[in-house]
């Protein structure tokens, strides 16, 4: 599976906005970060975990704050064409959940490591419990360790 396949819309800020506001706007779209945009440039990305071990844990304002002082940077980013085990590795290795995805040169998304994880958790599953015949042969223990046919 490529990158391209599970790839999200990105929502971007710009640098200078505070950090109450670009959590109130990560609390509308329901998602868990905001890519900072200087300009035409995008510099950073701002996580709810920036915002809780760089703010609220420090004790600071968060009317004040602006995104600048907390964002997570430089970001990285990977080809659209990549392939999501890429991206696993790539996240493992910067020790990251998140990365901005190219195309053209140009940032066309984000991916996350729930993204990536869910996607390979579905491909694997599909693959081991299609038997020849292609029925559904799955099963899991119930609580008790019995298996249970699904």
């Amino acid at each position: 599976m490529k990158v391209k396949d599970i790839m999200n819309n990105i929502v971007k800020v710009p640098i200078d906005i505070t950090v109450v506001k670009a959590a109130m706007l990560m609390k509308e779209k329901n998602i868990g970060s905001v890519v900072i945009q200087d300009g035409d440039d995008f510099v950073g990305i701002l996580t709810e975990r920036d915002i809780l071990n760089k703010i609220v844990a420090a004790g600071k304002d968060t009317t004040k704050e602006i995104v600048k002082n907390i964002m997570s940077g430089p970001i990285l980013t990977i080809d659209v064409d990549s392939d999501i085990s890429e991206a696993s590795e790539k996240m493992e290795k910067h020790n990251i959940r998140r990365l901005l995805v190219e195309e053209n040169n140009k940032i066309a998304g984000i991916i996350t490591l729930r993204d990536v994880t869910k996607s390979m958790r579905y491909t694997l599953a599909r693959k081991y419990t299609l038997g020849k015949d292609k029925q559904y042969q799955y099963s899991r223990p119930d609580y008790y360790g019995h298996k249970v046919k699904e």
